[in-house]
């Protein structure tokens, strides 16, 4: 794919990997400040408040989407991103089935390993249904998650974090760091993917790409033998911190098997859409997940609020 002869410099004189982190990096800052800027200047200073939630969530999803659209589009452009606006062909049905089912029958196994183990699918997306609500408020609500998360995650995820890795690693190893990186900062602490990370995840992402960047010049620097493996020692160590702190923040199986279940889908839309070059198979994915969990709270745990 063409770069630029300015990111082709840059990647002459930096780490390959390391630039494209860097650059992701960036891309989670700049969203983190958009939602920021959405939710504390741009609506409060112009008062919108439309007298309804899904009116005020409709107008918050059209502008946090466009100003989205509106850097990823001509960022994929300069950098010669893949966008994959062509439908599947019969060749990918099987990815698309993977896309449509897989989800939810992640979501079906952690419910009903909930259930067994005495912990409510509600307690782990955080959310929650009044036993008499109609169905019709919870599907707009749920409509309206929808309308938002899944294509700000496309976005996200397959245009600008996997288009961004492919640059430097090829797309069979983005498939592999995406989700990885997709999942850690973007798995929120309550309950389920967001596009934006939280200023925690971010303050992480940040720390280890300063790490990787040190690591990666001080092997480069070292040169060959044993020496190189300890100039890589603080990404280990953080990654092993992160790891093992997810680990003692799980409180049940299912809890866990909800973490997982938001990993495999990050996986399952970067793999779909290196596989189909279409950007409707992490788009089904996504809004599969999405659906699933606002139904299993709804039919099976309306009523029920245990957090």
């Amino acid at each position: 794919m063409s770069l630029h002869d300015g990111q082709r410099r840059a990647s002459h004189t930096t780490n390959p990997v390391v630039f494209e982190f860097a650059i992701v990096t960036a891309v989670f800052g700049g969203l983190y400040l958009w939602q920021e800027a959405l939710r504390g200047s741009i609506l409060s200073l112009f008062d919108l408040s439309f007298g309804g939630v899904l009116a005020d969530g409709l107008v918050y999803t059209g502008l946090f989407l466009g100003g989205l659209a509106a850097f990823a589009v001509p960022y994929a452009r300069y950098r010669g991103i893949r966008i994959g606006l062509s439908l599947p062909t019969r060749t990918d049905a099987r990815v698309l089935g993977l896309a449509a089912v897989g989800p939810v029958a992640l979501a079906a196994l952690t419910k009903l390993v909930g259930v067994l183990t005495g912990v409510s699918y509600s307690s782990l997306t955080m959310t929650a249904v009044a036993a008499d609500a109609p169905l019709t408020p919870v599907l707009a609500i749920a409509g309206l998650g929808i309308l938002l998360g899944t294509p700000a995650l496309v976005i996200v995820c397959q245009v600008l974090v996997q288009g961004s890795f492919e640059q430097a690693v090829g797309s069979t190893t983005a498939v592999v760091l995406t989700p990885l990186v997709a999942g850690f900062a973007l798995l929120s602490e309550t309950g389920g993917l967001g596009p934006v990370p939280d200023l925690g995840k971010l303050i992480g992402v940040v720390l280890f790409t300063l790490l990787l960047a040190g690591s990666v010049a001080g092997a480069q620097r070292i040169g060959s033998g044993r020496r190189r493996i300890l100039a890589a020692t603080p990404v280990a160590l953080f990654v092993a911190v992160v790891v093992l702190s997810g680990i003692a923040e799980i409180e049940s199986v299912a809890g866990g098997l909800f973490v997982l279940l938001h990993f495999a889908v990050l996986g399952i839309a970067a793999y779909g859409y290196e596989r189909s070059d279409s950007l409707l198979v992490p788009a089904v994915t996504y809004t599969s997940l999405l659906l699933a969990n606002s139904l299993i709270v709804y039919f099976f745990e309306a009523g029920m609020q245990s957090w």
